[in-house]
């Protein structure tokens, strides 16, 4: 099993008619071969997705449950999760409810690598997020 992930690419996917999104090949096979093709997605209180792969999702889940200040964090991301996998096509689906949950409603869509974990975002909530940072908001020197 893999444990070290750098996803760093932007893509711009469509929602099909079952609920699905297509994983970039790049990254598609990275995903398949870690925690057997297992991925969870999960809200976030940004506006977002986060998509990863099981071992990943493991080691966010065990640092959220021992965090006992915020209920509803826990409660947004321990519980308010869909565990699937990636089918032959290098789909998975991703569930009408998390989806109204994150304010993503429309088949147009951005998915962000971030590391060890994906953001998928509505394509039009993602350019609103980004038109709100400021400068102050880069590192120095990037």
């Amino acid at each position: 099993m893999l444990s070290n992930f750098n996803f760093d690419n932007m893509y711009d996917i469509l929602l099909d008619e079952k609920n699905r999104i297509a994983i970039p090949k790049k990254d598609r096979s990275i995903l398949k071969n870690s925690s057997s093709g297992e991925i969870v997605i999960f809200l976030r209180n940004n506006g977002c997705l986060n998509i990863c792969p099981y071992s990943v999702w493991e080691k966010i889940a065990d640092k959220v449950q021992k965090n006992e200040k915020n209920m509803q964090i826990r409660k947004k991301i321990l519980h308010m999760k869909h565990k699937t996998k990636i089918d032959s096509q290098g789909r998975i689906s991703v569930p009408k409810t998390l989806r109204i949950l994150a304010n993503i409603l429309t088949r147009e869509m951005t998915l962000i690598g971030i590391g060890d974990k994906f953001e998928l975002w509505s394509s039009d909530a993602l350019a609103e997020d980004l038109s709100k940072s400021s400068s102050d908001d880069y590192i120095d020197g990037v």
